[in-house]
């Protein structure tokens, strides 16, 4: 992306993606005067193996993969990711943990090459999801309380429902929750988690014009043993951090969710934003319908190149009609809805961060090595 570009990429992203924001938006261009510099030192390049801090700070483990969370033996799952903080008081907190993916060699003993089993993957299954864990300050630091009522698994065995009742190849529920990488939490304090690289679990189902065909193949080979539909994932799931309650939302459709990055409308109607992590793949917000819920609303993608926000609605794009038969496909294959609006196909859209003092959106576009980015 040449500076221009980036500029005028900015500047949309400043004005028109959170014009609807709570706070005096300015441009991008307009505001990098405003930026300081981090009170927090860089860090050199390193082959230390092991956590190297900044001058100043400190880290102290909390909780550990495998660690006992309640009587039911929940174990704290693998490979983190996203962390949510919920305080609960002055000294304590629930912490919900993202856990991406499995490492079968350490999860299930799989070793490449041999005969996987079915009670290999589902260890596997039970590393990945979420954790909630009740933490605590004490005079040693922050630990985490074992055998709390609010401690306890989200993993990919359990029965998850689709918001609004939707049916979903066949089925309003879903069995479990997998590829979390980044999330989001809501002003309700709930937290949202994200299913990005859901087609290494069950594969994938892409659409093409008006057929399907089969284009990934699962690496984990968790369908060899549990034939759930692909269309079950990829999608965001909201969770209660106090009574454990999740549901999979349909509004923000389903890809590669990267993040979910909530704000406020001015009319108080919530704003979420995500990127696909996906080479050539797109931006996207929900503008929600309600103040206080997710459960419905207008999906829309990012035109960077003529600045503006394409509805995904059916009844907007005629063009949808002609592929789908209604809003809950065009959601579940909404990859393909934003191609023939004529989204932008960006260079592995990740986390997108809003700056609460001036509203400046930073948008990380990873890389995109078939097209010679190899550093975003």
């Amino acid at each position: 992306m040449r500076l221009n570009e980036r500029r005028e990429f900015l500047k949309f992203m400043g004005k028109s993606g959170l014009s609807l924001g709570i706070l005096p938006f300015l441009s991008a261009c307009e505001s990098l005067g405003l930026n300081k510099s981090s009170p927090i030192a860089p860090i050199s390049p390193s082959s230390q193996d092991q956590l190297v801090l900044s001058p100043g700070l400190e880290w102290k483990s909390v909780i550990s993969w495998n660690d006992i969370l309640n009587p039911q033996q929940d174990r704290f799952g693998f490979n983190c990711d996203y962390i949510a903080f919920f305080p609960t008081g002055d000294n304590e907190a629930i912490l919900w943990v993202n856990h991406e993916s499995p490492n079968p060699i350490f999860v299930s003993n799989y070793v490449h090459g041999q005969k996987r089993t079915k009670n290999q993957v589902i260890a596997e299954q039970k590393s990945v999801g979420g954790s909630l864990v009740k933490i605590k300050k004490t005079a040693n630091g922050w630990q985490y309380v074992q055998n709390d009522p609010v401690n306890r698994r989200i993993d990919g065995t359990q029965k998850i429902h689709f918001a609004n009742g939707e049916i979903v190849k066949g089925q309003n529920y879903a069995i479990g929750t997998l590829g979390n990488c980044a999330g989001g939490h809501t002003p309700w304090g709930t937290v949202i988690t994200c299913e990005e690289n859901y087609q290494d679990f069950y594969g994938d189902n892409e659409k093409i014009k008006n057929s399907f065909k089969k284009t990934t193949t699962a690496n984990y080979q968790w369908n060899k043993f549990f034939a759930y539909p692909p269309e079950h994932y990829g999608w965001c799931v909201e969770v209660n951090p106090v009574t454990g309650h999740a549901v999979k939302h349909t509004s923000l459709g389903r890809y590669a969710h990267e993040c979910a990055t909530v704000t406020e409308a001015r009319d108080g109607r919530i704003v979420v934003y995500s990127g696909d992590d996906k080479n050539d793949e797109c931006i996207y917000k929900l503008i929600s319908n309600d103040q206080n819920s997710i459960h419905k609303g207008e999906l829309f993608v990012a035109d960077t190149v003529n600045g503006r926000w394409l509805s995904l609605d059916i009844n907007k794009q005629p063009v949808l009609k002609k592929y789908f038969g209604n809003q809950l496909e065009v959601l579940t294959y909404a990859r393909f809805a934003a191609h023939e609006i004529g989204a932008t196909r960006l260079d592995r859209p990740e986390d997108i961060e809003i700056d609460p003092n001036n509203g400046d959106v930073y948008i990380t576009l990873t890389n995109n090595k078939p097209k010679g980015n190899y550093h975003g």
